[in-house]
């Protein structure tokens, strides 16, 4: 599979495991709205081919977020279409932030030993989602959240560590075909750099296993050194990297 196919999909799968609550489907742009709530439920993602001007497309998609009460934000790749679309969008003064990676990991053959005290539930629970917000916030995205959750079509599991009927870490693993999906990884700071973190995305690996998932994928910003440094020493690489622009 070529890099710009394998791009794609992997969007489409990531899509598909937090789907966004509104999409509309614009000449090979996929116009994605959730109130506000993260920048990849909130953007135009140019996944596929397109033939109308970007004279005309990117005011129509103004004025589509506009409608809504959002910045017009762009998510883009490697290869996007058009392909000059980058350059183009910087030249009408876009301004590129927060880039982020997605990683990769071949799970066929590992397998973790099971951590204590984890909750491993089929789905997402009020009381999961309350604990979650609770702990990380903000809690205006609550509902919007658990709407988000609702929407997943395939296998998805939310996973909690409880000690002492405390919340110490939480996290979140959705199958499609042979891949698993790891998202809301956060652990109460109060226990951080215990390994914690790492028990909950070992989990969810080894859910994945079970569920016939033979690659598990994430997605994490760029900056944030110590989640990558978790993640290469669990045994994950780099599939590609991605990044947002909007108006200056």
């Amino acid at each position: 599979m070529k890099k710009k196919e394998m791009i794609r999909r992997m969007e489409e799968i990531s899509n598909n495991a937090l789907p966004s609550l509104n999409t509309y489907l614009y000449d090979g742009w996929l116009l994605r709205s959730s109130l506000g709530f993260t920048k990849r439920a909130n953007s135009v993602s140019p996944l596929y081919p397109s033939s109308l001007d970007l004279l005309y497309k990117v005011p129509f998609c103004q004025d589509f977020y506009k409608r809504k009460n959002l910045p017009l934000i762009f998510k883009l790749f490697e290869y996007t279409d058009p392909e000059n679309l980058d350059e183009k969008l910087q030249e009408m003064d876009y301004i590129k932030y927060d880039d982020a990676l997605v990683l990769s990991m071949n799970i066929k053959d590992r397998i973790f030993l099971p951590a204590e005290n984890i909750e491993i539930k089929e789905g997402v629970s009020d009381e999961w989602i309350d604990e979650y917000f609770k702990l990380h916030g903000p809690n205006e995205y609550r509902d919007v959240a658990f709407k988000m959750f609702e929407k997943v079509s395939d296998k998805i599991f939310s996973v909690q560590k409880i000690i002492n009927k405390k919340s110490i870490a939480f996290g979140i693993g959705v199958v499609e075909m042979d891949y698993i999906g790891i998202f809301n990884v956060f652990v109460n700071p109060e226990f951080r750099r215990k390994g914690f973190g790492e028990e909950i995305i070992n989990t969810i690996i080894n859910i994945g296993r079970k569920e016939g998932a033979q690659e598990a994928y994430l997605q994490v910003e760029l900056k944030n050194h110590s989640a990558i440094s978790l993640y290469n020493k669990i045994g994950f690489n780099v599939l590609y990297k991605y990044w947002y622009r909007k108006k200056r």
